[in-house]
């Protein structure tokens, strides 16, 4: 069963096969940004990086996967200040700017808006209804803070320190010497500034005035979760910081959010999460050791919500947890504002709200349900990854968010198939879950089988295959075996072999191993599937039917090894090979080779692998004959009447491979 072609992000958009003129794009569903006008609470956002708030009581967010900057009123109407939506680099009015993961925001005491556009290296301000570039040649600044009319810059990538004023001029390297540096804090005294040095898990403070840098909190070059003694503490991922001040330095208390996940590993290159399984923690550190309200003092993970701790030394302290009940997953940024802490739970795209004194005191205050998330008609894809559509075209089924839902074309109704916004996996993974019961862990992509009763899931963080029953509406295993719940970086180990249910260790003898697989596309025969095994760097076929039912064979590439080569089987090479299709026949397969920046065509009766465009030492983007072309991480590709479009993360376009004239051309 072959795939539609769409380039999913917040809506579902179909920019070739259902328009009569050729690149004309339309949206069939779905909404990028929505919550406008409307209550805190029923705001939709996508990854919100960064809040803060004015003096007045309104808050600003970054919606960073949105691309826009977002404003919620003291009344609690949220509304967008500035961005269309997307991703780009635009300057321009309020409704046609374009940003690229934006990361922090700033607001001066005139309402103009400061964001650091992360994925465009830049700092940007909105003042006057137009949008301006303060600050170029950044490498991913990630926090953002104005203090007496100078606004402070944090650059990830470099290690550095800016500041400069308001109008971009007078720009000073305060410290090129952090590691990693994410949000901050400067006093009000503008003397010193607290910063979460994430790259060497470390909290520090830097004297404004010749950029000396002293460690306050954490073991510098050593990842752990312990709390205690400031100078042994632990943290794992530091993200954002806020500080209640005290009379001097040595009486701040610094609230700082932190979770399991690795800080230079969270986003993938196609922007995608690599692991929100991230038990999240919002920590507090008490510099001279005076009573601070805290969840519990000890080093393990009880929570005693309220309890109130005394000692006389630095200590590092849980304020709040991720659990069932208070769900900090991927924390990011935080903010205070009166007797409230605000944090944005990127993991959940929520902002959630705690008393300080009282930790147990806790409420979503902004967001909900992580990312869209609507049934029915009119109804809000969340971030849809693959979809395919039976031949009939009254159904489409995709994939979103840890679920499984479809579209009735006769509508445009939304409905619930199986899975759940929570990342997990059932452990009896022989049993058909079904309904919301189902779990997935980033279920990327899908395929229909000939019958169309049932799709084939890559569950890619839990390195498995599943099946859904489409009328029973039930997952079960099909086809993988190893650890669950992984992120970016885990080696699952590569093997050929069988479905081996129930089995969580590696290496066991004759089961099937995938390394967090990508793409999947079923034959027009229905007896096998083809799987892009990301991670091991090698197409792979499934068979699904008879007795050798989850049984997988190499196809083609090098297991574990990646580079750029064409060959035959293992004299193949990829580079993270991340989607797959097939043509009409079931001769060829056709490969985004991502981060070779290439198409490469796999003959499927010997796995004899050739190159369609792309080179892996010229990456950009470049239309032409097939040798001349750019490409710049090919991320999705589905062939169509003997074409091959293909999506890029790279440059957020859609092309096409012309066969009949062996170029690449713009759709």
């Amino acid at each position: 069963m072959k795939k539609s072609f769409s380039l999913a992000l917040a809506a579902i958009v179909f920019p070739v096969v259902t328009l009569a003129s050729f690149g004309d794009t339309t949206t069939y569903i779905g909404s990028l940004v929505y919550g406008d006008g409307g209550f805190r609470t029923d705001a939709y956002f996508d990854f919100p990086e960064d809040i803060i708030a004015d003096g007045a009581g309104n808050f600003y967010v970054t919606d960073t996967f949105n691309g826009v900057i977002r404003k919620i009123d003291a009344n609690g109407i949220v509304s967008t200040v500035v961005g269309q939506g997307g991703y780009g680099d635009v300057n321009g009015s309020a409704t046609t700017s374009k940003f690229a993961h934006p990361s922090a925001v700033a607001v001066d005491d005139s309402g103009n808006v400061y964001i650091a556009d992360a994925g465009n290296g830049k700092i940007k301000k909105f003042s006057g209804g137009r949008v301006t570039t303060l600050k170029s040649d950044l490498d991913r600044p990630e926090g953002l803070f104005i203090r007496n009319n100078k606004l402070y810059v944090t650059d990830y990538g470099t290690g550095k320190l800016y500041s400069m004023s308001l109008d971009g001029s007078n720009l000073q390297t305060i410290t090129g010497s952090l590691n990693g540096p994410k949000k901050l804090y400067v006093r009000t005294t503008g003397d010193y500034a607290y910063i979460t040095n994430a790259g060497n898990y470390t909290v520090v403070r830097v004297k404004l005035s010749g950029g000396s840098i002293s460690v306050v909190a954490g073991t510098a070059g050593t990842a752990g979760k312990s709390n205690g003694s400031c100078s042994v503490s632990g943290f794992k991922n530091l993200w954002g910081l806020t500080v209640i001040e005290g009379a001097s330095l040595d009486e701040d208390d610094i609230y700082v959010t932190d979770g399991t996940g690795d800080p230079g590993n969270n986003v993938d290159r196609d922007l995608q999460i690599q692991n929100t399984a991230d038990a999240g923690k919002i920590r507090v550190i008490d510099i001279n050791g005076s009573d601070v309200p805290v969840d519990d003092g000890s080093t393990d993970d009880d929570d005693d919500g309220g309890v109130i701790v005394t000692s006389e030394a630095c200590e590092t302290y849980l304020f709040a947890k991720d659990s069932e009940t208070r769900p900090i997953n991927y924390p990011n940024s935080i903010t205070r504002y009166g007797d409230n802490l605000y944090v944005a739970v990127t993991g959940i795209s929520e902002i959630l709200r705690y008393t300080i004194g009282d930790a147990t005191n806790m409420e979503s205050f902004a967001g909900h349900d992580r990312f869209h998330n609507r049934n029915g008609k009119n109804g809000l894809p969340g971030r849809p990854k693959d979809l395919v559509i039976t031949q009939d075209k009254k159904n489409i089924y995709y994939t979103e968010n840890n679920k499984v839902k479809f579209i009735s074309t006769s509508d445009r109704s939304i409905r619930a198939l199986v899975g759940s916004t929570v990342d997990n996996y059932q452990r009896n993974d022989d049993k058909a879950w079904t309904g919301t019961d189902g779990r997935f862990s980033d279920a990327l992509s899908l395929g229909l089988s000939k019958n169309e009763d049932k799709l084939y899931v890559v569950d890619r963080n839990n390195n498995r295959i599943r099946e859904v029953d489409i009328q029973r509406k039930a997952v079960s295993y099909f086809t993988g075996a190893g650890e669950v719940n992984v992120g970016g970086g885990y080696d699952n180990g590569y093997q050929e072999g069988s479905a081996c249910p129930n089995q969580f260790g590696l290496g066991r003898k004759n089961c099937a191993y995938f390394s967090r697989p990508g793409g999947i596309v079923v034959d027009g025969s229905g007896k096998y599937a083809y799987v892009a095994d990301t991670g091991n760097e090698v197409i792979r076929r499934v068979t699904l039917t008879g007795s050798k039912q989850g049984q997988t064979k190499l196809i083609a590439g090098s297991p574990t090894e990646s580079g750029f080569k064409d060959g035959t089987k293992t004299a193949a090479e990829f580079n993270v090979p991340i989607a797959l299709t097939i043509d009409s026949a079931d001769n060829y397969l056709y490969v985004a080779d991502r981060d070779n920046h290439a198409i490469r065509k796999v003959r499927i009766s010997d796995g004899k692998v050739t190159t369609v465009t792309g080179n892996p030492s010229t990456p950009g983007y470049l239309d032409g004959r097939l040798e001349d072309a750019y490409l710049n991480y090919p991320v999705e590709v589905y062939y169509n009447r003997g074409n091959i479009y293909f999506s890029e993360s790279g440059t957020q376009r859609v092309r096409v491979v012309d066969m009949a004239d062996d170029a690449v051309k713009l759709v």
